[in-house]
Parts: structure tokens; C-alpha cells; sequence
């Protein structure tokens, strides 16, 4: 007869993990120290699972050692799923008994679909995470019949046991998948609070101190073109003209604050986008040129993909993105850029051959004061973000480090 005051026990014992993993966060797996704490906890939970077995029918036990070596290859890393794989074969092997090989060779298939799920796993949408854990609870669960049949012939015992095993581990993955995707949407939303925080504190700063700044500047620059008209020594004309740059260097960044400060469309109109992107190119291709820095254009079928926005927003989004493509890019490199309609969106791809970024970089992106560059500020791509959200657009980024970036802009299309 099923013990479920057992079967109660073995199920809480295979959610310590979790409980650990929740309570020091998913981003502590990536040093040695917390890979082998979550392999030793993982083990414990293992070890108490076939100490404490379930009793089913005739004898025969089971357990759900499976459930802590599924969830540290889906949510963990490939390291300590293979540590507990090692921890259920040798605790297997020295508690004996018959069906060591058989439990062996499960365990191995285990591995090899598990790590082929594992890349892709993170990729699925919660129905295909929920689907995969329920295909590997069936072969799992299939395969322990299987040996049930071998070893006990007795085809009761495996009726039993297909029910109960599979619907006992699925039980627990859905519940380990339920809390861990509760626990990332936590994460996203605390990250979103954050750099919504941090971009209200800059935007209210921008819009209070730019205009006081810009006025004073605006004069300067203006003196110092009327002083540079009138016959003054070469020396002095080159320091004032270096001056001159800075000043208007200095605009450009207010500018930039203002934009983003206000990033509401104050005169929508309707834009051509292939228009727009020869425009920018028609500036940024002589900065190309002197990084020898090839752009290649695609234009698509559609000479007419129109978006609602203003021209010179979107002018200094597409900008800001190219420009920082070309800086990342070694010379000689090719950057690529494409313009086509996907779903009622436009949509712009611009791929480099740079430097790249890791998966923190990409996340950190389009906050206040971060930057990718030595000397940067985090500004420009602060501006592009605001000014697609404004346009209710979105922006994806794809990066792979010392390979390059894409970045792929999505607009609503104009009809």
C-alpha cells in the first residue's frame, strides 16, 4: 500500500534546493564555492530521498532522487547536475540490491537528454518548459518500468508504479517550474522598479538644469564666433576654435538630456524610414570611412516603410546605435543594416563584428551612467530607449563577446 506520510517526505526533501536556491538567488551559481554548497545540498537531498523511500505495492519502493539532478541541469548549471548524477549512481551502488547497471543506464539517458534540453530550456515559453518536463517525467518514469518489468516480472507492480512515479515527479517539477518562474518574474519586475527609479531621478535632473546650462553656452559660443571674424593670430584663432568644438560639443549632450527628459512626441508625423536611414548614413559612412569601416544597406523590397515619430528623433536614435556599432568594430570589419516588415511591424537590424557584450551588459543597457566605453556615459543609448518607447516601439539585443552585436529596432508601421 502507498505510504503517503513517506511519499509527503520524499516530496519536500527534493524542494531543498529550491528553497536554497531561492533564498541566495540564481546569481550565486557562478562562483566554485556556491556550485559545490548547492551540490552538497543537492546530494543531502538525494541521499535522504533513497534512505527514506516510498513504499508502493508488493514490496516495491521508489523515489524521487530525479527531481534535485532535473532541476540543477534546467535551472542550475551543467556542473552540478553531472555531481548529482555521480551522487545518485554511488549512493546506488552502495546500498546494493539488484538493478544497480539498469539504474546506472537510466541515469546516463537522464544526462544526455537533459543536457540537450538545457541550452534550449531557458528559450521556451512557460507551456513548452511545462511540456519538456513532462517528456522527461515519461522517460524517466518509462524507463524504471521498463526495468521494473526485467527484474520483478510482474506486470501489477508496473501498472502501479507507472501511475504513481510519473505523476509523483511531475508533480514535483511543475511545482519547482511554478516557483522558479514566479521567482524570475520578481527579479525582471525589482529590475524594471529600478532603472524606471533611476531614469525619473536623471530626467527630472536633466529637465531643471539643462535649460540654465544651454542659455549661458548659447552666449559663449556666440562671442566667441564674432571674436573668431576679426583678424586675431593664428595661435589664438586655433584655441578659440577648440573652444568653439567643445562648446558645441557641450550642446549636444544637453540636447541629448532634453531628449531624454521629454521623450513624449511633441509634432508626430509620418516618417520614411529608408529615407531617414540614408540620411543618417549620409553623416556617419565619412566617420566609417576614417575607422575604415564598411556599411552595407539593405534596403528590402519595400521603398515605402513609413513609422509615426519625428524625423530628428529617430535621426538621433539610429545615429547614437550606428555610431556606437562603429566604435565597437575592429577596422576593416563590415557593419550590416537592414530595413524590412515583419507583422505589421517596421523593422531595422544593425549587426557589427565587434567587441560584443556579455548577457550583463546587454541587461544593463539604457541605464543612467552605464557605458560599455571607457569614457562613456551611458547617454546615447539612454536617448535611443526613450525615444522607441515613445514611438511605442521595442528594441532587442543579441551579443556574443569578441563577436559582435545585433540590434534589431521594431516600430509600428504607418499605414
Amino acid at each position: 500500500m502507498l505510504q503517503f506520510k513517506d511519499l509527503i517526505v520524499n516530496f519536500f526533501v527534493v524542494l531543498l534546493p529550491l528553497y536554497m536556491f531561492l533564498l541566495f538567488g540564481k546569481r550565486t551559481i557562478q562562483s566554485f564555492r556556491h556550485t559545490l554548497f548547492y551540490g552538497i545540498v543537492g546530494s543531502l537531498a538525494i541521499l535522504l530521498c533513497m534512505i527514506f523511500p516510498v513504499s508502493a505495492v508488493e514490496g516495491l519502493t521508489f523515489d524521487l532522487r530525479e527531481v534535485p539532478v532535473i532541476m540543477s541541469f534546467l535551472f542550475m548549471n551543467s556542473i552540478i547536475g553531472i555531481l548529482l548524477s555521480g551522487v545518485c549512481m554511488a549512493i546506488r551502488l552502495a546500498l546494493g540490491g539488484e538493478g544497480f547497471f539498469w539504474s546506472f543506464f537510466i541515469q546516463v539517458v537522464l544526462m544526455v537528454i537533459l543536457l540537450f534540453f538545457r541550452r534550449r530550456f531557458n528559450q521556451f515559453s512557460p507551456k513548452q518548459k511545462y511540456l519538456c518536463l513532462t517528456f522527461i517525467s515519461l522517460v524517466t518514469t518509462l524507463l524504471i518500468d521498463l526495468g521494473l518489468l526485467l527484474f520483478y516480472k510482474n506486470e501489477r507492480m508496473f501498472s502501479v508504479a507507472s501511475g504513481v512515479i510519473f505523476l509523483t515527479q511531475c508533480i514535483a517539477l511543475f511545482v519547482i517550474m511554478y516557483t522558479m518562474e514566479r521567482f524570475n518574474r520578481n527579479i525582471l519586475t525589482d529590475l524594471k522598479l529600478q532603472k524606471a527609479e533611476k531614469a525619473q531621478i536623471v530626467s527630472d535632473l536633466a529637465a531643471s538644469v539643462s535649460h540654465e546650462v544651454r542659455n549661458p553656452l548659447t552666449v559663449t559660443k556666440g562671442f566667441i564666433q564674432l571674436v573668431l571674424k576679426d583678424g586675431l593670430p593664428e595661435k589664438t584663432k586655433y584655441y578659440l576654435s577648440l573652444a568653439h568644438e567643445e562648446i558645441v560639443q557641450a550642446e549636444q549632450v544637453i540636447s541629448d538630456y532634453l531628449t531624454f527628459a521629454k521623450p513624449v512626441l511633441e509634432d508626430p508625423k509620418r516618417i520614411n524610414l529608408k529615407e531617414e536611414l540614408e540620411k543618417t548614413l549620409r553623416l556617419l559612412i565619412p566617420y566609417a570611412n576614417m575607422k575604415s569601416i564598411i556599411i552595407q544597406f539593405d534596403r528590402g523590397e519595400h521603398t515605402d516603410i513609413g513609422v509615426i515619430g519625428e524625423a530628428h528623433k529617430l535621426h538621433q536614435c539610429f545615429s547614437n546605435v550606428i555610431k556606437n556599432c562603429i566604435e565597437a568594430s575592429p577596422s576593416g570589419s563590415v557593419i550590416e543594416i537592414s530595413l524590412y516588415e515583419e507583422k505589421g511591424m517596421a523593422v531595422v537590424s544593425i549587426v557589427d563584428h565587434g567587441i560584443g557584450m556579455t548577457d550583463e551588459e546587454i541587461a544593463r543597457l539604457g541605464e543612467p551612467y552605464f557605458s560599455t566605453k571607457k569614457k562613456g556615459t551611458g547617454l546615447g543609448m539612454m536617448v535611443v530607449f526613450s525615444i522607441i518607447q515613445s514611438m511605442n516601439g521595442r528594441i532587442h539585443i543579441k551579443s556574443k563577446k569578441d563577436q559582435g552585436t545585433q540590434f534589431v529596432i521594431e516600430l509600428p508601421r504607418a499605414r
